[in-house]
């Protein structure tokens, strides 16, 4: 189900909206000592309402009806964010201005198992989503660039991190990049939303294009001709502006 950004007007705002989405998302099930039994856990991303600041909290969901317990206000940061799980473990990806995402394991929750630059040949790479095909590959969406990143989650080192990327620059707007924003596998297929904001003319001065899905195969990374393109793009054209998550 596609669902539409909504403009965020107060801190207030922002916070809620971010502590909703991402709770509601990122449910991991989790091995407690032996003592214990098998409960879940919640991980929450907070920012500021400029964007200038974030940290993220885990939450108890078990028992169904609570009591709950929270820790808050782990590993701050300077810059924004947004959090995917895969597994046991996930991965805290902050964007402008850190460009760079980390490992965590959900037991351990203020204690990174790696931290891993998201940039290339190019700067503000700004990562967004990032989707997994397996415990070592995955699709990591950097809005910043114009190339999405394969990556292996599972591995032990920066130099192995990054295992392929797929060339999207066929999407890109006026500003050289199509805004990659958030994606979704399904069955053998991966989906990414493409929004198609053109910044090069500054703040406020965004020109919203029309976004794009594109859909490609997860066992070459191939794109599909959906047969909804215009003869140079394979992918599906929305009907809106500025799509959020898929």
């Amino acid at each position: 189900m596609m669902k539409t950004s909504w403009p965020k007007t107060s801190t207030t705002m922002a916070a809620t909206l971010l502590f909703l989405s991402i709770s509601a998302l990122l449910w991991i099930a989790l091995p407690l000592p032996a003592q214990a039994a098998v409960g879940q856990t919640a991980v929450i991303v907070s920012a500021a309402g400029d964007y200038s600041s974030g940290a993220h909290s885990v939450v108890s969901v078990d028992p169904v009806g609570g009591p709950r317990t929270i820790t808050q206000n782990l590993v701050p940061s300077g810059s924004d964010m947004t959090v995917a799980a895969y597994g046991e473990y996930f991965y805290r990806m902050e964007r402008s201005g850190a460009n760079n995402i980390t490992k965590f394991h959900v037991a351990q929750p203020a204690s990174p198992v790696w931290q891993y630059s998201t940039e290339g040949d190019e700067t503000g790479s700004n990562p967004h989503d990032l989707i997994f095909v397996n415990e070592s590959k995955a699709y990591l969406l950097r809005f910043g660039s114009s190339t999405l990143w394969i990556v292996n989650p599972s591995a032990t080192s920066e130099a192995g991190f990054k295992i392929g990327e797929i060339d999207l620059s066929v999407y890109a707007d006026g500003d050289g990049n199509p805004e990659m924003h958030s994606g979704a596998i399904v069955g053998d297929f991966l989906y990414v939303t493409l929004q198609r904001i053109d910044f090069s003319g500054g703040w406020g001065n965004y020109i919203y294009h029309t976004p794009w899905v594109a859909v490609f195969k997860t066992s070459d990374d191939t794109e599909v001709d959906t047969g909804k393109g215009d003869g140079t793009r394979k992918g599906i054209p929305l009907p809106m502006e500025n799509p959020g998550a898929i």
